[in-house]
């Protein structure tokens, strides 16, 4: 692991003087594993500054500059121990949600990253993909593959269909010490491409949906992050994945729930679908959090789901 298993929270908190009463938090909780490991913590602040999940701290920033500001608030000597454990990313695009949900009073503040994206985080905590060549659908901005080159892959094919999108993520890769192949040397771990997939992006070889074969032939995790306007895409993913020869792993979130009720009006499960194409030995992580208050006062609790699926 290319980072500390340790909580570093108290010591950002501390050092970039966040208010202790204004910490949320929340908790995931991972089903089926064979491991021991049940449940991994969350915490974030109500500034819409910081998260936490597990050991990774993400702290967010507008601009390059106020990236140099907090890395002199924590201290080179900090940093130089810990440094590994932090992450610095953009507050979220409202493509892809609107955080925190409808603007009323009894609602409680929600990470800046998407509790959408939560689940996927700890999951890719959870498996790891230290030496592997993983290709993320969806990218967005690029937390994701951002992960993977912290967790130690060796090759990220990042999909994304907005330019504005992936002209940004390689932004976040730079704070955070990364190039691309789109702006530096070939020899860079990471290539974005900006492109639409799906089995009907190339009828000829519906099983590449419609990328280059290099990844098709060399991807060993897929993970995916995506939500609506991708249309049927899990489906197409799953499908693709479970075919690629070196694909083993495979990791589902966004707009994902354990069942839902097809165009037919069958109950269908997202992990039957993944067991059905290779991907038996399964993980279920679900992240609960409190959205706000109930009409009657109570704890408002959500849940966003992301699944591990392993041939």
């Amino acid at each position: 692991m290319p980072f500390e298993k340790v909580n570093i929270n108290r010591h950002i908190i501390d050092r970039l003087g966040f208010d202790l009463k204004k910490i949320n938090s929340g908790i995931l909780q991972i089903k089926n594993s064979p491991r021991k490991v049940k449940q991994m913590p969350v915490e974030w602040s109500s500034n819409d500054e910081y998260l936490r999940v597990g050991p990774l701290a993400f702290i967010k920033y507008d601009f390059p500059d106020s990236v140099k500001e907090v890395r002199q608030r924590l201290g080179e000597d900090f940093l130089g121990k810990w440094g590994k454990n932090i992450l610095f990313y953009v507050p979220q695009d409202p493509r892809w949600g609107i955080r925190g949900g409808p603007k009323a009073a009894n609602w409680a503040p929600a990470p800046f990253i998407s509790t959408y994206t939560v689940p996927v985080i700890a999951a890719m905590l959870f498996k790891g993909c230290a030496g592997q060549s993983v290709t993320d659908f969806g990218s967005g901005y690029g937390i994701l593959a951002l992960l993977a080159l912290r967790l130690g892959a060796g090759r990220v094919h990042a999909i994304e269909k907005y330019e504005d999108a992936v002209y940004r993520a390689t932004g976040v890769l730079g704070v955070n010490g990364y190039s691309s192949e789109n702006i530096g040397p070939e020899s860079a771990p990471i290539k974005f491409l900006n492109q639409s997939f799906g089995r009907t992006q190339i009828a000829e070889d519906p099983q590449s949906l419609g990328l280059p074969k290099e990844i098709s032939k060399t991807a060993d995790m897929v993970v995916a992050n995506i939500g609506a306007a991708y249309g049927s895409a899990h489906e197409d993913i799953i499908e693709a994945a479970g075919a690629w020869p070196k694909c083993k792993t495979l990791i589902l979130g966004g707009y994902t729930i354990p069942y839902y009720d097809n165009a037919h009006g069958e109950r269908e499960s997202i992990l039957d679908q993944m067991a059905a194409a290779g991907f038996v030995s399964q993980t279920e992580i679900e992240f609960r959090y409190v959205h706000g208050l109930s009409d009657r006062g109570a704890d408002a609790w959500g849940s966003k789901f992301s699944f591990i699926g392993v041939k």
